[in-house]
């Protein structure tokens, strides 16, 4: 019988390379041919592994989703960005 491990736990400066590893091939997966190569490829590099560095050293909170022990999914937490309009 073989036992497989779903983890999740909160991202380390030292995460960086495989996080931004996963938003690369995410985002080439999804958006290539939606939107053009060289924009594309803009938008890859601005989140390489030192943006992301960054973000972790200043704690923004982000969690990881491990499954074996291979990085397959992470999340960025915090409060909602957009304006909430009232409708009161």
């Amino acid at each position: 019988m073989t036992t497989r491990l779903l983890e999740t736990r909160t991202a380390d400066p030292e995460d960086a390379e495989e996080i931004a590893a996963a938003y690369e091939e995410a985002w080439r997966s999804t958006y290539q041919g939606v939107i053009p190569h060289l924009q594309l490829e803009r938008m890859i590099a601005r989140r390489g592994p030192g943006w992301w560095q960054q973000r972790l050293v200043r704690r923004a909170p982000f969690l990881l989703l491990e499954f074996d022990h291979e990085l397959c999914g992470y999340a960025n937490l915090g409060r909602n960005r957009v304006p909430r309009e009232c409708t009161a």
